[in-house]
């Protein structure tokens, strides 16, 4: 019942920021935790950055920030496709720490975590992953909830970055057609005018 609240209420965001925090806060609700992070893939580098955060004594510190490709939780987690946890991640062996991310874990007080890819039509759009206290184990419940969870998630997360792609490519259109020499109008496949540029107008002999 939790699961189908969060996907009636992820579907309508169209804001991607808006939708990653929700993410976040989501998931603490559901499977409880001290902090959860939601990280993209950075399209050139290939590096996970750090969008949206819940539970966190300081949150500015983490959005932004860029996790190196290497034996960090989120990244084994995308490498294998499934999510992948640990009790204790400063002695888990797979797993090297970053010192700024040691730090935030002194301070936000977790030490355990599980980190699950976010994929959408076969790409990976990033991870999330959930800190806890240390010793604290996943049982098989909190990893099928969870990947369901990371479904429903990287659907809205999708649909709200497509979203905003064609709103700015709307934008940019309309800002190219305002300022254009050129009268432009379009018209829809019935023959209505949609749209007239403001040089269109003038052309035409209308103020407006």
């Amino acid at each position: 019942r939790a699961l189908a609240e969060v996907g009636r209420d992820l579907a309508g965001m169209l804001d991607f920021a808006q939708a990653a925090e929700r993410v976040v806060s989501r998931v603490l609700h559901l499977l409880g935790g001290r902090i959860s992070t939601l990280y993209t893939v950075d399209g050139p580098s290939g590096s996970l950055v750090c969008k949206a955060v819940a539970g966190a004594s300081a949150p500015e510190r983490w959005i932004g920030q860029v996790v190196p490709s290497g034996d960090i939780i989120v990244d084994l987690a995308v490498a294998a496709g499934r999510p992948v946890w640990t009790p204790d991640l400063v002695s888990d062996g797979r797993i090297a720490l970053p010192d700024w991310v040691r730090e935030r874990m002194e301070e936000d007080g977790y030490r355990s975590g599980i980190g699950v890819p976010l994929v959408s039509r076969g790409q990976v759009l990033g991870a999330l992953f959930l800190g806890d206290v240390a010793g604290r184990t996943f049982t098989e419940q909190d990893l099928r909830l969870l990947t369901a969870f990371s479904v429903v998630a990287a659907l809205a997360l999708e649909r709200a970055r497509l979203y905003e792609e064609v709103r700015d490519a709307r934008d940019f259109l309309q800002s190219i057609a305002e300022n254009s020499p050129d009268g432009i109008m379009t018209t829809d496949v019935h023959g209505r005018v949609t749209y007239v540029s403001p040089r269109a107008l003038e052309m035409l002999g209308h103020s407006t």
